[in-house]
C-alpha cells in the first residue's frame, strides 16, 4: 500500500513539473491565423499555391469573402482529399467567389 502511495506521489509530481514546461508554450501559440491554418492545413509549398493563399486572404480582410465561406471550402478540401488538398480547395475556392462576385 506504501509502495502504490509513493509512486502515485512520483507520478503526480512528474505531471505537474511537465505540466510547468509545457504550459507556457501554448500560451504562447494562441490561436492560428487565417493564413497560417490556410498554408499549413492546405499543405501549400509552390510560390503558386501561397500566392493564390495570400489573394484569398486579402479578400477576407476586405470583407468581400467571408470567413466562414472560405473555412467551409478548406474543409471540404481537406475532407476530398488529405494528402493534396490544395487541388480541391482552388476550384472550390474560385467557384465560391465567382458566387459573390469576386474574381480569383
Amino acid at each position: 500500500m506504501l509502495r502504490r502511495q509513493f509512486l502515485r506521489w512520483i507520478a503526480v509530481g512528474f505531471a505537474l513539473c511537465v505540466g510547468l514546461f509545457v504550459s507556457p508554450v501554448q500560451a504562447q501559440s494562441g490561436v492560428a491565423s487565417l493564413k497560417e491554418t490556410l498554408e499549413k492545413g492546405l499543405k501549400a509549398r509552390r510560390p503558386v499555391e501561397l500566392e493564390f493563399i495570400a489573394e484569398v486572404i486579402e479578400f477576407v480582410e476586405l470583407g468581400a469573402l467571408k470567413r466562414n465561406r472560405v473555412m467551409a471550402c478548406f474543409e471540404y478540401a481537406r475532407r476530398r482529399n488529405e494528402n493534396q488538398p490544395m487541388r480541391y480547395f482552388i476550384p472550390a475556392m474560385r467557384i465560391e467567389a465567382k458566387r459573390v462576385g469576386v474574381d480569383l
